[in-house]
């Protein structure tokens, strides 16, 4: 993998499942694009995630609803995490889920195109991405940094990762750091953003703030705070 990109304004959230890192991706986009400077202009922000092809094919493959993989609710994210009986029957398994189909079809897709097939993708997007919108100041935030692959590719951008941090939850100092939700934790680059939520919006705008004024210092943009 080349790691001759130069930097790129790219911010890599992590956490555990349901700390809120897709609530945060979508507060950063809809927060930097709201700009209207003469000199400067909007800022054009993406939301990526690495599993976004992988949901992707999946839904359409089984012709399910979206929210059974992009989950909206707390009620939604229990639904993708307990055995789905229309999956069990599919793929004969009475243990089928949609979290643990997710898991089956990337380590499938791994093991027949490669360790990176998803890196790869999320490369490729990340690249046509800027290259579309070179004078459109863009900005890439991505919403699931997990493995080892996701984190070399990231840091070769010099991106800015950020841990989302539930307020109180004592699952971090208990969770089992084997798991694929918590491996990220091994992998952390020294220079990272830890934030901490409790799930309203005044934690939300602080954080929002708080990685303004980071991205705003690496980067050397103009982001609004």
């Amino acid at each position: 993998m080349n790691s001759n990109y130069g930097k790129k304004p790219i911010i890599a959230l992590c956490g555990r499942n349901g700390a809120g890192k897709t609530t945060l991706a979508k507060a950063l986009a809809t927060h930097w694009a709201i700009r209207d400077d003469l000199f400067i202009g909007p800022h054009l922000t993406q939301v990526m995630s690495f599993a976004e092809p992988l949901k992707d094919s999946l839904i359409a493959m089984l012709d399910v609803p979206r929210n059974l993989f992009y989950p909206e609710t707390p009620e939604d994210r229990i639904r993708r995490e307990t055995i789905c009986r229309p999956l069990t029957w599919v793929f004969s398994d009475q243990n089928m889920s949609a979290r643990k189909l997710m898991l089956d079809y990337g380590a499938a897709m791994r093991e027949a195109f490669g360790e990176c097939v998803w890196t790869n993708l999320m490369q490729h997007r990340i690249n046509n991405f800027f290259a579309r919108h070179a004078v459109e100041s863009p900005i890439v935030i991505i919403d699931d940094t997990r493995f080892q692959d996701e984190f070399v590719l990231l840091q070769s951008y010099g991106a800015i990762f950020v841990v989302v941090h539930i307020e109180g939850d004592k699952e971090e100092n208990t969770a089992d750091e084997t798991s694929v939700e918590w491996q990220w934790k091994h992998m952390l680059p020294n220079d990272v953003l830890h934030i901490t939520t409790d799930h309203t919006e005044q934690s939300l705008r602080r954080n929002v703030q708080e990685i303004t004024k980071v991205a705003n210092e690496k980067f050397n943009l103009f982001l609004p705070n």
